[in-house]
C-alpha cells in the first residue's frame, strides 16, 4: 500500500484505506477547492475557525479542520491567531486565505 500524506505511518490500515479512497474519489481535491473558495469570498481580513467555516458552508467540522492544514501546506491559507469560536464558544485557531 502506498504512503499517503493524509495518514500517518502509525495509523491503522483502515485510516490508510480511507485516505486512499478520499484522494482517488476526488473528494479531497473538491473539499479543498470549496473551502478555499469560501475563504476567498470572505476576504483576506476575515479570520475564521474551522467550526465557523464548517457552519457557514454547512459541512462537517472535521472535514474543514482537516483540509485547512492541507491548504496551508499548499501555501494558499494561513493559520492566524486564536479567538473564541462563535460556534463552540471555546478558544480555537483561526484561518484566512492569502
Amino acid at each position: 500500500m502506498r504512503n499517503f500524506q493524509l495518514s500517518r505511518k502509525k495509523d491503522p490500515p483502515t485510516s490508510k484505506l480511507a485516505a486512499l479512497r478520499l484522494v482517488e474519489s476526488g473528494k479531497h481535491k473538491t473539499q479543498k477547492a470549496q473551502i478555499l473558495a469560501m475563504l476567498r469570498n470572505m476576504g483576506p481580513n476575515l479570520m475564521v475557525t474551522s467550526a465557523e467555516l464548517a457552519h457557514y458552508m454547512n459541512i462537517d467540522r472535521y472535514a474543514a479542520g482537516r483540509r485547512l492544514p492541507d491548504l496551508a501546506k499548499d501555501g494558499v491559507v494561513e493559520k492566524c491567531g486564536i479567538k473564541t469560536c462563535s460556534i463552540n464558544n471555546t478558544p480555537a485557531v483561526t484561518w484566512r486565505a492569502i
